[in-house]
């Protein structure tokens, strides 16, 4: 199982010294407590909402004419960042790792894409879905 690491500011130690967690435990300290369904709700909505500021982001890039600038592409990547955070939170919710749900999605769409190659008639066809 592969986990990705942070470094993380320690505000309680002298100097404010750095410390190493796994992404999903500092996630996982965060998330705010609260019953099940309240927590999934929480996650779902929050995943929502940030996919959505990413795709503002794009919408203005794309379709407004908003040229890329350094701070519109940090938001970008602050966006991202947000959705990952959710993501990961819902990873924990369902006891489920990064590594099972992208091992999944190959195995989908390997069986959709013959030879790895993208056409619009494996799209539309979805051999991954049986007849």
């Amino acid at each position: 199982m592969t986990h990705l690491f942070v470094s993380v500011q320690n505000s309680g130690a002298p100097d404010f010294e750095r410390e190493t967690v796994r992404y999903d435990d500092f996630v996982r300290r965060l998330i705010k407590p609260d019953t099940e369904a309240m927590m999934a709700s929480h996650i779902a909505i929050g995943l929502t909402g940030e996919a959505g500021e990413f795709a503002d982001n794009v919408k203005r890039e794309y379709h407004y004419g908003k040229r890329r600038s350094a701070e519109s592409l940090e938001n970008v990547y602050e966006e991202l960042g947000d959705i990952m955070w959710y993501l990961t939170a819902a990873l924990n919710h369902y006891n489920v790792s990064l590594q099972q749900i992208v091992q999944m999605n190959v195995d989908k769409l390997s069986k959709r894409y013959v030879e790895l190659k993208y056409s619009d008639s494996a799209a539309i066809g979805r051999a991954d879905k049986g007849p």
